[in-house]
């Protein structure tokens, strides 16, 4: 329950406000102050700004990445929460600088799942079947790749998907392989 009050920090640090009163337009601002105003149809802001040089310049993989600011903030945030050690179950960083764990069982999309598959309330395994066609969505997007940059993405997502496998009490065989 308390990875739910942080999650709009790990999801790119805005807090939502709710309108930017001189255009009437909702907006969100960043903890370091940074504006993002928006609509249904336009975005704009100095921390969108931000975020789209980050995936420009810096983000080479498949991931929500985290600036170090943002970092700061949630480590300062759960320490003052004494929730430290829900670091680990929402953040990696698997060298490339750390990035949301998307794939983590303690998300709160996942721990519905699993609690409605043990309730009856879903047909089949919702985590697994996930899992399942991860593996095969994987292969033939990777074989159908217009370029090396693709490749090389599609690569460090069966990575990530295979070092989350096990996270999930899920055997060997759900792991991804490539052609």
């Amino acid at each position: 329950m308390r990875a739910r009050s942080h999650a709009s920090r790990f999801v790119g640090c805005g807090i939502p406000r709710p309108r930017d009163h001189s255009s009437g337009i909702p907006s969100a601002r960043c903890d370091d102050g940074r504006k993002a105003v928006h609509d249904d149809v336009v975005v704009y802001g100095s921390a969108l700004v931000e975020a789209a040089d980050l995936e420009e310049n810096v983000v080479s993989t498949p991931r929500i990445a985290i600036t170090d600011r943002c970092m700061e903030l949630i480590r300062a945030d759960l320490s003052r929460e004494g929730a430290s050690d829900l670091l680990e179950h929402f953040i990696r960083d698997y060298g490339s600088g750390p990035f949301v764990h998307v794939l983590g069982p303690e998300w709160s999309f996942l721990k519905k799942e699993r609690r409605q598959e043990q309730a009856g309330e879903i047909h089949g395994e919702g985590v697994a079947e996930m899992f399942r066609e991860v593996r095969t969505a994987l292969p033939l997007r990777y074989a159908r790749a217009p370029h090396e940059g693709a490749k090389r993405k599609l690569e460090w997502m069966k990575d990530y998907v295979n070092r989350s496998v096990g996270e999930h009490g899920l055997p060997e065989d759900f792991k991804v392989s490539l052609p």
